[in-house]
């Protein structure tokens, strides 16, 4: 018997999220540093992108060293998916949406939730500007593929430093 698309998708997504998550795990204990009060965002909506990293700029520089590792390497991971996804596996914008959204729960699960504010929001908005992860369901070429990879991999190396 074979299976629907929706069963497709789901296992895609499935699969991609187990990838990632393996990836990135290393089993860190996170410690709590308590945000510096001073730290001020540039903007709350969705500005040009040099905006949002700039943002995450400055969140990423309060954060300790092993969660921003660890940041850095799940960011690799999934540029390194996307990047190998030879059968095109990852078709359309909504999957990085889901990937980014679902797979860095699984992945932190509670240890990140809250501790940075405005992390994930700052890092959804830079996808969606960099990309157009936000136009549901949008069918990726190869070059909306290279913008998210280089996304990604600016979002690793954002973190490394």
């Amino acid at each position: 018997m074979q299976k629907s698309n929706n069963e497709n998708v789901r296992v895609i997504v499935f699969l991609a999220l187990v990838v990632v998550v393996i990836w990135c795990y290393n089993g860190w204990r996170l410690q709590y540093v308590q945000p510096k009060a001073e730290s001020v965002l540039v903007s709350d909506t969705l500005y040009g992108e040099e905006t949002h990293l700039a943002n995450i700029r400055s969140i990423a520089s309060k954060a300790v060293k092993e969660d921003r590792d660890r940041l850095s390497k799940f960011y690799k991971a999934f540029a390194n998916v996307v990047q190998h996804d030879d059968r095109n596996l990852i078709s359309n914008s909504s999957f990085i949406k889901d990937i980014n959204s679902r797979a860095g729960v699984l992945c932190f699960g509670d240890d990140l939730m809250g501790k940075y504010p405005r992390l994930a929001d700052e890092i959804d908005n830079y996808l969606r500007s960099s990309t157009g992860v936000d136009k549901t369901h949008k069918t990726m070429n190869k070059s909306d593929k290279q913008n998210v990879i280089k996304a990604l991999n600016e979002l690793s190396n954002l973190f490394k430093n």
